[in-house]
Order: structure tokens, then sequence, then C-alpha cells
């Protein structure tokens, strides 16, 4: 459990980080099991960051959930973004520490800070980038063996584990938490900024030298493009391109992502091919920028990323559908409850006169990195700039800016916003690629329109509103993120003047606009009301309930109302709570809607899902009467039992949690056999057979300040139950699977699942084997 440890940390420090592969078994040495590895333990685990270091986070939360669910992972640091991290990564094997020795001769040696030894026998030197300063990621460009990484990078960080057996650790003296990391010295930051511009004279590697990050995609495409031209197939440019990112990729691309190369270019017909089959339309080129475009290619496109709109190709329906992770991934938002996906719009609808550009302008700031949260929950920085839209009243919307920012903010608005000012030089209805194309020429990854009327006409009618749907579409294929402001199409405004609930055919425009939106929030109030109703219209994930902001327009900040919180509420409730008593909570009224019911219902099942909360099954009726469902706090286990439980002359403890509610279990004894997986703690021996025969007639006492009552058996099977979850989740132990028969199924669910139905007796031979009390 090191690993975590030391994620932890980092998250903490500030430095963002993500799970990667530890080592495994088989040719490769990696845990992926992909017999074709190019990166062993070195490359994202893609279960839980699909989007490798783009995935990276400084929650702690997240970062907890990740490591509980694999205990075993490699820690991997991102680079670059709002920590300025950049590494100088030396590999002795490719001539590293005598390219090192030779710089520091005639350069003077390199400052104290933060010194990992690799895994396998290299060094990485962590320092600061100026505020500002972009340095992208590069192979060899310093001396042989002498790799940089910035932007869009990552490295593995201690306690990682390499595939050769050796473990990452902190230079004696060197450590995180013992020198500060310094800033990257002059001489170095020079020598980048000299190799940087040399790498973008040639964007494609001299043949037979590697293909670095920046290099790759071209490189691949280009081949393929030659191939293709020649009259090569599908397969056999797919071949050729996967044995290209083996041999000369470094790192390699993703067989994934090579695929897609070469499918989007086999959609072109071969030279002198004949007319009447299906061609692709020529890909854009980002290097012939639109007349209305203040320059050309501009830094800001992360990684390998074209910055310009991708081609699309048919995939099939299994990778489709079973490969793709089910996790959303957030810009804004925090586990279920997003806001804002990435790869999806954001459309915020108010009335005029409620702070829709207050509100865009603050989020704004989150997505260049200088501020982390807006309205309760986290904002992820962008990978490239903002381009903000101020199509509609500039003047107002600069004033406005204005009353957020100070000197303070001059760098990072420089580098890293960029405001067109007054309507675009193009009708997005009419040209629904140029969005797309105008962004990416300025190296823009987020776009901010304010507001939608001022970038397209008519757009009431259908036919529009499916063309600004397929220009914003464009746009997210292009890797470009979107936020969308819009009005009703009425005053929203009862008899009396109150305002009204907004709805989704509330908006003004063709329905084919919202039906493309994967989030709407609506602004409710009266025209210059400080306070104002938040309505979650649409969700990516969980609907969010209801709820208050208010806003200071001398600061220009909005902030959200302390909102209902379940966890809080069922800490006064440790019997536990209904799902209509959770409606009531979240919807502040006594009389919840079905609809609200089952929305908290949802709510609850999730915190389930994230190891939060406990759910316990109600019960039909019968002569007892039945029972609801309730929730209640996993860690507010109500009472502490002490139960006596004598087997074989011994007395053991068991300390848990129970609750009123659950069918008794009759076991005057029990003989009970069981196996366990490779994942079993050291205190415990796999594969290690035990019996024990236990009486359970009887009665636990239970220790608690208030009381001193006794328990059912029921009381002690659930108490059990509690206890030994607890346990195996802290022994990082969540992938067992405990059956009758020896029977063991890997996976958290079926464990998940085994656990209510498990007699007495198998329950207190897993705590005694979690415990290290087992013969």
């Amino acid at each position: 459990m090191t690993e975590t440890i030391g994620a932890l940390e980092y998250a903490s420090r500030g430095l963002p980080v993500f799970p990667v592969y530890p080592p495994g078994k088989g040719a490769t040495g990696c845990f992926c099991s992909n017999k074709d590895c190019q990166s062993p333990a070195k490359h994202p685990w893609s279960k839980f960051a699909p989007h490798g270091s783009k995935d990276a986070t400084t929650d702690v939360e997240q970062v907890t959930e990740w490591w509980r669910r694999a205990p075993n992972a490699n820690v991997g640091v991102a680079t670059g973004g709002v920590a300025h991290l950049v590494v100088l990564d030396v590999d002795p094997d490719k001539g590293g520490a005598e390219s090192l020795r030779d710089l520091e001769l005639e350069h003077g040696r390199l400052p104290l800070t933060p010194t990992v030894l690799t895994g396998g026998g290299g060094e990485h030197y962590y320092f600061r980038a100026p505020e500002g300063e972009v340095i992208t990621n590069s192979a060899s460009n310093l001396g042989p063996g002498l790799d940089v990484r910035g932007r869009g990078g990552y490295v593995v960080a201690p306690p990682s584990v390499h595939r050769s057996g050796g473990v990452y650790e902190w230079q004696a003296g060197a450590g995180l938490d013992e020198v500060e990391i310094a800033p990257l010295p002059d001489w170095l930051l020079a020598l980048v900024r000299e190799s940087v511009q040399r790498t973008r004279t040639d964007t494609v590697a001299q043949p037979g030298a590697d293909l670095i990050e920046g290099q790759r995609n071209n490189a691949l495409a280009s081949l393929a493009g030659t191939m293709r031209r020649r009259g090569f197939t599908h397969a056999a440019i797919e071949a050729a391109l996967l044995a290209e990112n083996a041999e000369r990729c470094n790192p390699p691309l993703a067989d994934d992502e090579v695929r897609k190369i070469a499918a989007s270019v086999a959609r072109y017909a071969p030279e002198g091919a004949p007319s009447g089959g299906y061609a692709a339309p020529p890909a854009y080129d980002p290097t012939l920028a639109p007349a209305w475009a203040p320059g050309g290619d501009e830094e800001g496109a992360q990684g390998d990323a074209p910055p310009a709109v991708r081609q699309v190709a048919a995939v099939d329906g299994a990778s489709f559908i079973l490969d793709a992770p089910l996790e959303v991934a957030a810009i804004w938002g925090n586990g279920n409850e997003v806001l804002w996906a990435r790869g999806e719009t954001l459309m915020i609808l108010a009335p005029q006169g409620l702070g829709k550009t207050t509100v865009a302008q603050q989020i704004a700031l989150c997505r260049i990195g200088r501020r982390s949260q807006f309205l309760g929950y986290p904002i992820e920085p962008s990978e490239g700039k903002v381009l903000y839209l101020a199509s509609d009243r500039p003047s107002q919307a600069r004033r406005s800016f204005a009353r957020m920012v100070t000197e303070e903010d001059r760098e990072a608005l420089r580098e890293r916003l960029l405001v067109w000012p007054g309507p675009l030089p193009f009708d997005l209805a009419k040209e629904p690629t140029a969005l797309a194309q105008f962004a990416a020429s300025l190296g823009a990854r987020t776009i901010i329109v304010d507001s939608l009327k001022d970038v397209a006409l008519d757009l009431a009618k259908d036919e529009t509103g499916s063309r600004v749907n397929a220009a914003f579409q464009t746009c997210l294929a292009a890797g470009i993120e979107l936020l969308v402001l819009n009005h009703p199409r009425k005053a929203l405004q009862n008899a009396k003047g109150e305002p009204t609930v907004v709805s989704l055919d509330d908006s003004y425009g063709s329905t084919w606009i919202t039906a493309g939106m994967g989030s709407v929030i609506a602004l409710a109030g009266k025209a210059g009301d400080l306070v104002l109703d938040v309505h979650h219209l649409k969700a990516p994930l969980e609907q969010l309930h209801p709820f208050r902001v208010t806003h200071d327009p001398d600061r220009g900040t909005t902030t959200a109302t302390e909102r209902p919180d379940l966890r809080t509420f069922m800490e006064q409730h440790p019997e536990g709570i209904t799902a209509k008593q959770a409606a009531q909570v979240l919807s502040e009224t006594d009389s919840p809607s079905r609809n609200d019911v089952e929305k908290a219902r949802r709510k609850l099942r999730s915190l389930v899902e994230r190891g939060h909360v406990v759910e316990i099954e109600g019960r039909s009726g019968g002569s007892g009467g039945g029972t609801e469902t309730r929730w209640r706090n996993r860690n507010n286990n109500v009472k502490s039992v002490h139960e006596s439980v004598h087997a074989g002359g011994r007395t053991r403890s068991v300390h848990g949690a129970f609750t009123d509610e659950h069918d008794s279990v009759n076991a005057d004894s029990e003989s009970v056999h069981g196996a366990f997986t490779d994942d079993t703690p050291p205190s415990v021996h796999a594969h290690h057979p035990l019996s024990i025969e236990r009486g359970v007639s009887d009665a636990p006492v239970v220790n608690d300040q208030d009381s001193n009552s006794e328990m059912t058996p029921g009381q002690r099977v659930l108490a059990l139950e509690a206890a030994v979850k607890d346990l195996a989740e802290e022994a990082g132990w969540p992938a067992l699977a405990y059956r009758p028969g020896h029977e063991v199924a890997e996976g958290e669910e079926a464990w998940l699942k085994w656990l209510p139905k498990a007699p007495a007796g198998q329950l207190t031979q897993v705590y005694d084997l979690l415990t290290g009390r087992a013969d």
C-alpha cells in the first residue's frame, strides 16, 4: 500500500497523479497482459486513466479511490500544466550520464532539486518552469539519453516498481520532502528553447531516427499516405504502421491510435482509382491558416494531436461499446455530480440580467488555471488556450472580467486567454467546420460562446439548428471543448411577475441545439437579482438537485449557498435513512415528488458504489411487517460490538457495526473451508484451508457508552459483515470473493455480493484470517 502514500503525498503537494500499470508476469513484464506491450510498467492504466496524463488529478478523494481499487498501481506524475513541472530524464543506457556531464562542465552543475533514482538505473531531476513558459516533451534533443518531460507528459514516481524489479526511490538528501523543487536553470531553459525551435523546423524525424512526441502522428500519417497513393490495402498499411510504431516511436503510440491513423488514410481512393467510390475529403491542413486568423500554427495543441479537425473513421461495435471506459471525465464536477463533461458541450441558459456572462467568465478563469473550483465543484484547466467569443456587448464583457482579476493575473491572461471581441467573421450555420478550424489555428482547446444568438442567424429554424449542432460536434471531434451561453425564448414569469422554473423547451432556437448538448444549466430569477436558483436541466450523469447561488457584483464572484449534504444528515441518523428522507433533504420539501425520490435513490446508490455509504436491503411484508431499504454512512458504525466467540478454548474479539434490521441466523456450529486469491496480504497464506467449529449460542454484549443491550444473532452477523468489509478494504483486499465449496471468484463486485449472504461462521473465518488470528 506504499504506492497510495506516495500518490496522496504528490497530490497534496499540487502534483497531479494517475495510476500506471505495475509490473506483471509474462514476456513483457507488464500487468496489462498485452503481449505486444512496448512500455511495460510505464504506461497509464487504461481502466482508471483512459486519457493518460490528461486524467491526472490532485483530488485526494479521487486518488484514494483509484489506489483503493488498484493498490499495486505504479504512480504516474503529470508534467507541465498548472504545476509547471519539468523533469529532466537521464537514461544511462543511451549515454545520458555522459551527456549531462558534458553539459555541466560547460554550463555549471544542476542546482539541488528533488531527484529520483529510477528502477531502471536512471535519474529524474524535478524542476519548475517559469510562469507562462510552455515546455514541451523531447527525446535526446539536449544530447543522447537526455529527455525532457513537460506539457502533456509524465514520469513514473516513487515508490513504483520497474519491470526489472528495481524500485523508484528518492535520492538521499534530495527527496521531495527534503528540498524544494528548484526553478529550471537559465542555461538549461535556453537549451530547451533552442531544441524546441529546431524541432519546429523539422517536425518529422530524419529517416531511421527515433520518432518522439510531436513527430509520431505526422510521420505515421505521411507513411500511410504514401502507401495508399501507391495502392496498398488497409491491412497492409495498418501492419506497416504498427511495425514502425514499435520500432521507431519513443514512446510508442497506443495500437488503437495507430489503427485509427491507418483506417483514416485508407478511406482515400488510391491514385488512379476509378471514380465513384467513397473517399474522405482532404484533412484540414493546420499550416494553411484561414485568411481571418491572426497567424499560423500556434503552440497550444497537446501531445501529438493536430490542432485541427480530426478525421472520423468507423470502428467495430465491440471496441466502441465494450472497450471504452464507462466513467465520465469531468471538466467541471466531482464523482457522479458532473456539470460539464469532457467531450460534451455545456449550455448555460438564463434571461438577461441574471449573470450568465459573470458565471462563464469565472469558469474561464478556472480553465486558464487562475482558480481551481466554482460553486463547490473543481474545474480542470484547459489543455490549450481558452478562446472567449465576446460577441454580445464586448465592452460590457470586458468590464465584467476586470472585476475578477488583478495585475497578478496579467501573465496568465496574456498566455492562456484569447478574446474575440464582436461578431465572428463567418456565419456558423453556413460554415459548420469554420469554428473548429478557427480555434485550432489560434491554439485554443476551449471555446466559450457569449452568446449563441450572435454567432448564427435564424436559430429557430431546424435547418439552422442542425448545422449549429454539427459545428459544435465538429469542435468536439477535434478535441475542442465548448461552453455556450443562451437566452430563453420568452420572459419566464408567472402572472404575478415571479420567476418560473426554466425547462429545455424554453431555450431559444431549434430543439436540435439543446439535443446536442451534454449538459444544460439554467439560472432562474428576476433581472438584477443577486440571489438565484440553479436548475440542472440535462446532465451527463446524475442530475443535481436545484440549489441557490449569490452574486457579488463588486468582486464579480458567484458562490453557492450551503447545500444539503446527505452524509452529514446520515451522521445524525445512524440507524440509516430511506430514499424518501433523502429526497426531503435534497429537495428541501416535506412532500417530495416521485421523481425527487428516484433521484435521491440514485444519489444514494452512487454513494454506495463510491464506498461512502452502506445499503441495508429491506424486506417485504409477513407476520412481522416489512421494512424499507435504508442507507447509512459506512464509517458511521453506530455501536461498537464486542463478540466473544469460543472455538477450541480461544476467545476472539470482533469489532464492527450493526443495525436493528437483519434476518436472524441459526447456526449452532459450522465447518467452513476456503481458498484465497494471489492478492492475499503477507500475514495470510494463499490457498490456506481452514476449518473452524464455532458455537454462537452466547449473545455478545454491546459496548456503547450509552447502552448495554444484547444483540440478536442477526445483529451479530451484520456487525461481522461490516467489520470484515472494512478490514478487507484497509488491507487492500477488495478483489477477494469467498464462497462455499472452495470456489473463489475475483472482483470487488462478487466480494460485495457475497458478504450479505455469508453465514456467521464464514464471516468469522475471514475476519480471523484478515487479522492474522487464524491457525
